[in-house]
This record gives C-alpha cells, sequence and structure tokens, in this order.
C-alpha cells in the first residue's frame, strides 16, 4: 500500500517532467525572444523571487481575500437556494428556470457590468466570486437532496420526525457527500473568476501582478505568477478531496454537474 502511493506521487511529477523537456526543447527549436517565452530556468528565478516578495505575497492574501468572502457568500445563499430547489415544488417551478437561464452565463460576461456597477470597489470582485461559485453549490445541493434514499425517510417519518428533523438528520447529512463537492468545484470556479477580473478590474491582487508583469515585458514573472495561481487552486482543490476521502469514505463521490 505505501509503496503503491510512492509510485502514485512518482508518476504525478512526471507530466511537470514532460512539460519542461517540451519547453526547453521549444526554445532550442524555435529560439523565441525572453519576452515571448522565457526558459524554464528563467521562470524558476522569478519565480524565487516572488517568493521573497512582500508584494506578490500581498497580491497573494487580497485575491485569497476576495475568494473567501465570495465562496462565504455563496455557501450561505447557495445551499438554502439548493435545500428550497429540492424540497419545495414551488420554488423549484418557479426559480429553476430563471436560475437554469443564468447559470450559463458564464461569470467573466458580468466583469463590465461589476465594473459599471461597483467601480475599483472590492463588491465588484466578491460579485464575480460569487456568482461564480453560486450556481454548482446550489445545483449540487440540490441535487444530494433529491438522492437521498426514502427508505431513510420513511424511517425517520415512522419514528415521528417532523419536517425540520428530518432535513437536519436525514436530508442534509444524506446529501453532504454531493454538497462537498459542489463546494470543492464551486472554489475553483470562484478562484479562475477572480483572477480573470483582477486582469481587467483591479489595482492589487495576483490576476493584477500577472496581467503588469505582461505590460513591463516581464514574461518570466507573468509565467511564474501562473504557476503560483496553478499551485494555489491545486492545494485548494486537494484540500476538499482529503475532506471527502476521510469524512465521507463511505459514498462514492459523483457529480451532479458533468
Amino acid at each position: 500500500m505505501r509503496s503503491s502511493r510512492i509510485v502514485q506521487h512518482f508518476t504525478g511529477f512526471t507530466g511537470f517532467v514532460v512539460l519542461f523537456v517540451v519547453w526547453e526543447a521549444a526554445i532550442a527549436v524555435f529560439r523565441p525572444a525572453p519576452v515571448v517565452l522565457p526558459s524554464p530556468w528563467h521562470t524558476f528565478e522569478a519565480l524565487l523571487w516572488i517568493a521573497h516578495s512582500d508584494k506578490a505575497w500581498a497580491d497573494v492574501g487580497i485575491s485569497l481575500f476576495r475568494v473567501a468572502a465570495g465562496f462565504a457568500v455563496a455557501i450561505v445563499t447557495g445551499v438554502p437556494v439548493g435545500i428550497a430547489l429540492a424540497r419545495s415544488a414551488f420554488f423549484r417551478h418557479v426559480l429553476a428556470p430563471t436560475l437554469e437561464g443564468f447559470r450559463f452565463v458564464i461569470p467573466f460576461a458580468w466583469i463590465p457590468i461589476a465594473s459599471l456597477w461597483f467601480g475599483l470597489h472590492e463588491s465588484g470582485k466578491v460579485f464575480i466570486t460569487w456568482y461564480a461559485a453560486f450556481f454548482v453549490i446550489a445545483f449540487q445541493t440540490e441535487a444530494g437532496l433529491r438522492q437521498v434514499d426514502e427508505r431513510l425517510v420513511k424511517a425517520a417519518k415512522t419514528l415521528g420526525a417532523g419536517s425540520r428533523e428530518l432535513l437536519r438528520k436525514v436530508y442534509v447529512p444524506a446529501a453532504a457527500p454531493m454538497i462537498v463537492t459542489g463546494l470543492r468545484l464551486g472554489l475553483s470556479f470562484a478562484w479562475i473568476s477572480i483572477l480573470a477580473a483582477e486582469l481587467v478590474n483591479a489595482k492589487a491582487g495576483i490576476g493584477y501582478f500577472t496581467m503588469n508583469a505582461a505590460d513591463f515585458f516581464r514574461s518570466d514573472q507573468a509565467f511564474a505568477a501562473m504557476g503560483v495561481i496553478g499551485a494555489i487552486g491545486f492545494l485548494m482543490d486537494r484540500a476538499f478531496r482529503v475532506l471527502e476521502r476521510r469524512k465521507f469514505a463511505w459514498h462514492r463521490t459523483t457529480d451532479a454537474i458533468q
């Protein structure tokens, strides 16, 4: 078991090795200008510079704060809406068509509107991250509750459970794995969306840092910043996957949104 995990971790790095080999080969063959495609070594040096830069870490912190704020609002609004969609035919008939329509309007389309509404204020970024995370959280919550085994519900009713007890002790616990999956996806969407928003509508943040580096022809710093963005997103996703494995090992995770 231990050896298989070591092999899995080792094979997980092979993709990075292939990437760097192809990267170096492309530079050797095409000889692009460093401003177009910096070398892996120059990008690594820029990554070390970012690691020792207070300004870069401040930008990362600002982006994480924006994501955390929008994600928290998405949880507070998305989970109750998902519960209402699953438990109430009235809410489902009234809200579902509207939510389904807005669900297909990507968060990036709202960036110009958010700029008009909020200017450079932080609430605009929070709105974008909320919008990106809200729908997947709401629909995963709805799917989780609608897939609860009716035998559990009937058994709880036989024991005298009321509507609130059914929701608190049967529906939500049984749907928890899918809700957590929705939270994981929602956080990923929020992280991606805030970076896009910062590219065009911010004066700070890791997305702004990336664009600013490109504007000053520091492609090595821009590539390094993209590496930081990917690493943070990877760690976020892994943290939720660890939670899923430890808390819901009994449940085979399935996503309602394919």
